[in-house]
């Protein structure tokens, strides 16, 4: 149990930690570069489109999902 939890704590709890202190440094900065990108993209929204789509073969390559991190 003690290395279910510490794993779970190493896990959520320690990014968790290294996320706020990344929003709240330099008066936070961070946190307003997202919101001026948030704003900016829902002022564009309807401006978006998608000029085209590659899809590779899964039967040829695998198919990689990408992750993104805010």
């Amino acid at each position: 149990m003690q290395r279910m939890l510490e794993d779970y704590y190493a896990q959520f709890y320690t990014k968790l930690f290294v996320s706020h202190d990344k929003m709240v440094n330099d008066n936070y900065q961070y946190a307003k570069s997202i919101i001026a990108w948030k704003n900016k993209i829902l002022q564009s929204w309807d401006k978006i489109s998608v000029e085209s789509l590659h899809v590779p073969i899964p039967i040829r390559a695998p198919l990689i999902l990408a992750k993104f991190r805010c």
